[in-house]
């Protein structure tokens, strides 16, 4: 009897644990889908600011010929540098610019979210257009690791202390990430030393920073996360795959 109890608990663990890892899983997919969301709406954007401004050049490069057939050049001149420098004319809302489509897009989504709460944003990047490292793991790590920072960081009453750091650098096949942010309050982690989340409704949370190490594992990646000083850092090496990955 009592081995057929042991038996039945073990069975009723198993489903449990089964139930709660598809619940993450499923956690993990809806938000890579917000992120791919976020980026495809960036892009759109982007896209009809360059739509417009092929429109518009036709009439804009008119008016200056004109200019130049009556001899007006500094009328030329200051339809020029009214045009230049008009507010997100030519900058199509993207401050942060490498190249990169997938890292421009989500930092300078992420960006204009920090400006409205009074986080300032710090960027080192030295990547290339293209990588052997797929956009949705990509997409993936930046993300859920600038969401966790911006948490962190909104409420720091300390101006001087709410910024967000981030490092992008690609070397001989290799993608360095790293992230830091200031923090405040205690930081939990469980008895295998991983990070806990403060939030309410804990198995809704505390997901991202296992999809950011999910992605990684993809690469034989390592991830590195440390805590000194009431600053939080995450660091994150990936090995590219070639052409191949999946």
């Amino acid at each position: 009897m009592i081995l057929a109890v042991n038996f039945m608990i073990f069975r009723i663990y198993e489903e449990l644990s089964e139930k709660l890892e598809m619940r993450k899983q499923q956690i993990i997919f809806n938000k890579q889908i917000e992120l791919c969301k976020n980026q495809i709406m960036e892009r759109e954007e982007s896209n009809l600011n360059i739509r417009n401004i092929k429109h518009d050049i036709e009439n804009h490069l008119l008016c200056i010929r004109e200019y130049i057939d009556r001899d007006e050049m500094e009328f030329a001149k200051n339809y020029i540098e009214d045009l230049l420098y008009a507010e997100n004319y030519f900058s199509a809302n993207s401050s942060i610019d490498s190249g990169n489509i997938v890292v421009d897009t989500l930092l300078n989504y992420k960006n204009n979210i920090m400006r409205e709460l009074g986080i300032k944003l710090m960027t080192h990047i030295e990547i290339p257009y293209e990588f052997g490292f797929n956009d949705a793991d990509v997409c993936v790590i930046l993300g859920n690791c600038l969401d966790n920072s911006i948490e962190a960081v909104r409420n720091i009453s300390d101006q001087n202390q709410k910024y967000v750091v981030v490092e992008f650098v690609y070397r001989k096949n290799c993608l360095l990430f790293k992230i830091c942010n200031p923090y405040r309050g205690n930081i939990k982690r469980d008895r295998h030393g991983n990070f806990l989340t403060t939030k309410k409704e804990p198995e809704n949370h505390g997901i991202g920073l296992h999809s950011v190490k999910k992605a990684a594992k993809k690469y034989n990646g390592l991830v590195d996360i440390s805590d000194n000083g009431n600053i939080f850092e995450v660091r994150v090496l990936l090995y590219s795959l070639g052409k191949n990955y999946i």
